[in-house]
């Protein structure tokens, strides 16, 4: 089967003719192109774009092969096609596939100017609502795992529990107490004033068991456990090892995200009593050589000012926190697409996302709390 000469003309009855036609305009030389755009046609579109840098209508292609679709990315990118006009669906619906939509689109190009604004809240918009949608999939399907009683596999529950507990372990304990050494710091130089030093141990106390344990838990393992939870499955993504998981007939998330929803959900509140315990231990260093306060009355006043409320409290924040970190780990190594970037993109996001889900979940906590009491 015969096709096209440089000049459009037509070598074979079989093969259709790319009829260009070329208008000046503002943007400037518009290539306005009716009949397939094939393998065979390629070569009249490149010569016809050769020189200077052109806009094309492609209203009248009637069929577009990858090759046709490779030419188009090519101009883009040899800067010879500045914009296009008129896309048909089917165009549109190739590129996706070969995923060059953006180039099309002319985000490629070297004189194309920023979308709109209210185009570009549109597409954040969108984006954000599709993450807040797969999110909350993934949350539903493993707290409906959990409620099933499906079993996770227990080599990889006892790995991550291993990992996310005990190799935390140094690493909370160090931060919390000093924490604890800062807050009763701070707070004795307020109650010094009015002679009140002895109540730097309440307000270490209720602080660490309330707000500071699981809070500064939490984001520590949300750097820690969620970033590497990304890496790991956006690397398995990138690796096809997620779609080899499919065809064997497993579920990646009862195998991939319950184990490590569990794990987290297990080791994170006792972590929080680790904390809650270096705190009110660095509080106590400070109450009894700075303050010169009596290790018993310390040990007194916060024993009397830390109710088992305050613990609860701070236990059921724990267990909110590690949903949030192990959900949103998992969720952004499974929206991983490209390589190296991608798996890079997905971990520093899955911590800035953790961070802010928690920060905002211990603000409604609080507010919450504050009104039942």
């Amino acid at each position: 089967m015969g096709g096209a000469d440089y000049n459009g003309r037509s070598r074979s009855t079989f093969v259709k003719q790319l009829h260009i036609k070329s208008a000046p305009s503002a943007e400037g030389m518009v290539l306005t192109l009716e009949g397939p755009l094939t393998v065979e046609t390629v070569p009249g579109l490149l010569a016809a774009a050769r020189r200077d840098p052109v806009v094309l209508d492609l209203a009248g292609v009637s069929r577009a092969d990858s090759a046709g679709l490779a030419s188009l990315v090519q101009l883009v990118l040899d800067r010879r096609a500045v914009a296009f006009q008129r896309v048909p669906p089917e165009i549109e619906s190739g590129f996706r596939l070969l995923r060059g939509n953006e180039v099309l689109r002319g985000r490629g190009a070297p004189d194309a100017g920023p979308a709109p604004p209210l185009e570009r809240l549109g597409g954040w918009a969108l984006a954000r609502r599709d993450q807040a949608v797969s999110f909350l999939n993934l949350m539903a399907d493993a707290l409906g795992s959990c409620a099933r009683r499906r079993r996770s596999p227990r080599g990889t529950l006892l790995r991550e529990i291993v990992r996310s507990g005990p190799g935390s372990v140094t690493i909370v304990v160090l931060i919390s107490f000093i924490v604890g050494l800062i807050l009763a710091l701070q707070s004795a130089v307020a109650l010094r004033k009015f002679g009140a030093t002895r109540y730097v141990a309440d307000l270490v106390g209720i602080s660490m068991t309330r707000e500071m344990g699981p809070l500064i838990t939490a984001i520590l393992l949300a750097g820690r456990i969620g970033s590497a939870w990304a890496a790991e499955i956006g690397s398995m993504a990138v690796s096809e090892e997620l779609d080899a998981m499919k065809v064997m007939g497993m579920d990646p998330r009862r195998h991939l995200v319950l184990p490590r929803f569990l794990a987290l959900a297990a080791t994170l509140p006792c972590l929080t009593v680790l904390a809650d315990v270096a705190g009110i231990a660095g509080g106590f260093l400070i109450g009894t050589t700075v303050l010169d306060l009596a290790p018993a009355t310390y040990l007194d006043e916060t024993l009397r000012s830390v109710l088992l409320r305050d613990l609860g409290t701070g236990l059921l924040k724990s267990v909110v926190f590690a949903t949030l970190i192990a959900i949103i780990g998992c969720d952004q190594g499974f929206r991983v697409r490209r390589g190296a970037e991608g798996v890079g993109r997905a971990t520093t996001t899955a911590v800035v996302a953790s961070v802010l889900a928690i920060v905002a979940a211990d603000g409604l906590f609080t507010a919450v709390f504050f009104l039942l009491r």
